[in-house]
């Protein structure tokens, strides 16, 4: 029995449905386990079982014991979504016929209207923390002209992971080609929390629901009109930080440390050498009274002793663990204080990402896969807002085109390959305004330049 015949089948129960759509087909890692290393409230120091206060006096309340976090694991979601989508994915369109121009143009509107670049760093970064997204793309009706032409549908998109507490399930067939999208989560209603289920097939999309007794359908099979599963789905076998948390948990535990031994042994202490018994601790300490005095002997003296904590070796040893860090996921420290302790030039600052764009190179290939696939979801949807369009937007092809972030200075390249061409141009003026980015409209951009260039005779434009 495949899915589909699973849904409409009315004789099995919705228990045993949800039971049998609760499969997960890749092997990923749980949110439970990855959350313990990305959030560092939850890293072994500040567990008090393993690290316990000091305990004082009976009746006193225990000495809290300093504990030093480190968000590195956070740090390198933050910096590999940044690598990927800092510079906006670019689309580039195969179109040739007016028509696939204007389906060009449909796509990017609703893209736009979606703010696609912001929900790219997102997904990004629940993606390599939580190993596995699902974004959902569904219509609701409503008459607009917010993409170009008028259409009685808006598409709208939404993404589930882990990482919000969502419960993702992939069904595939004997040739693991995706066959079922689910994903479970829970909602508040009347106090008490509700488990819903949504299952996504190319034909129809069910929804079950348990209020906590047992398990009901509560949104009947209904047709999936675009005829293949509106979900886009991709997942990670590890998190981005891959295997450098219980070196991140040292760096912790020794901070923490030293940072006990720091607060006991701080507080300068008074030193009196002498031989003779001198009395202390009448001193006066009012501000307003005169300077104590102390009275010594001769060869006596007395003076502040502060604490000489061999400092070098735990320095080298935090310093080692926290540059490991960055070089075994191969992404560049690029804090503040790492950058202006190390002048560089500019063309050495780009030389700094060469690993990471490396890091790129591997992971960009499943991304633009799950890219791809999305555009063919949005393309499917189309055929359904615009049929006059059919054909166009069947024959449209979409390349997407990622762009590892880096510090670079566009003109001294193009100075060095002008050189290189012997002071000619080097690209055509379509491709310069293509690639610039900053004209959306690349066949009009390029009409208000030839009229800018056109030179004015009587009055008359001449090119």
């Amino acid at each position: 029995m495949n899915v589909d015949e699973l849904i409409l089948d009315s004789e099995v129960p919705a228990s045993e449905k949800v039971r049998k759509l609760k499969v997960k087909a890749y092997a990923v890692p749980e949110w439970s386990k990855l959350e313990k290393e990305y959030n560092p409230n939850l890293h072994p120091v500040m567990n008090e079982k393993l690290y316990q206060d000091k305990p004082r006096k009976s009746g006193e309340a225990p000495e809290k014991a300093i504990r030093i976090k480190l968000g590195l694991q956070k740090l390198a979601t933050k910096r590999m979504a940044e690598m990927i989508f800092g510079i906006p994915v670019k689309r580039v369109y195969s179109a040739k016929t007016d028509e696939e121009k204007k389906v060009a143009a449909i796509i990017e509107k609703i893209l736009a209207k979606n703010r696609i670049d912001s929900v790219n760093l997102k997904r990004a970064k629940k993606l390599y923390s939580s190993c596995e997204i699902l974004t959902i793309w569904y219509a609701k009706e409503e008459t607009n002209s917010a993409y170009g032409e008028e259409t009685s549908l808006k598409l709208r998109c939404k993404t589930y992971s882990p990482k919000d507490k969502d419960s993702i399930y992939v069904s595939v067939d004997e040739f693991e080609d995706v066959v079922a999208l689910s994903v479970g989560y829970i909602r508040v209603e009347d106090e008490k929390n509700v488990e819903y289920l949504d299952t996504y097939t190319a034909q129809y999309h069910t929804r079950y629901r348990n209020d906590g007794s047992e398990w009901v359908e509560d949104i009947s099979p209904e047709k999936i009109s675009i005829g293949k599963i509106p979900g886009i789905y991709t997942y990670r076998e590890e998190p981005i930080w891959e295997d450098t948390s219980d070196n991140t948990y040292e760096i912790e535990w020794s901070l923490s440390r030293a940072g006990n031994y720091l607060r006991k042994n701080q507080k300068p202490i008074f030193g009196i050498f002498s031989d003779k018994k001198i009395t202390v601790g009448k001193e006066k300490t009012d501000d307003n009274e005169g300077r104590s005095v102390l009275r010594f002997g001769k060869d006596d003296k007395a003076e502040y002793i502060g604490w000489e904590q061999a400092t070098d070796s735990l320095k080298y040893f935090n310093d080692t663990l926290y540059r490991q860090f960055f070089t075994q996921i191969q992404l560049p420290d690029l804090s503040f204080d790492n950058m202006k302790a190390t002048p560089m030039s500019g063309e050495a600052r780009i030389q700094m990402f060469i690993d990471a764009h490396l890091k790129v190179e591997d992971e960009k290939g499943d991304i633009i896969e799950f890219l791809d696939r999305e555009v063919n979801v949005i393309k499917a949807f189309l055929v359904i807002m615009y049929p006059n369009y059919k054909k166009a937007i069947e024959s449209l092809s979409v390349e997407h085109i990622i762009t590892p972030y880096a510090i670079a200075n566009g003109k001294e390249k193009v100075e060095e390959l002008s050189t290189g061409a012997g002071g000619k141009a080097i690209v055509s003026r379509r491709t310069a305004v293509q690639n610039l980015g900053l004209a959306t409209d690349v066949e009009q951009e390029m009409k208000e330049l030839e009229k800018d260039d056109a030179v004015i005779i009587n009055g008359i434009y001449n090119a």
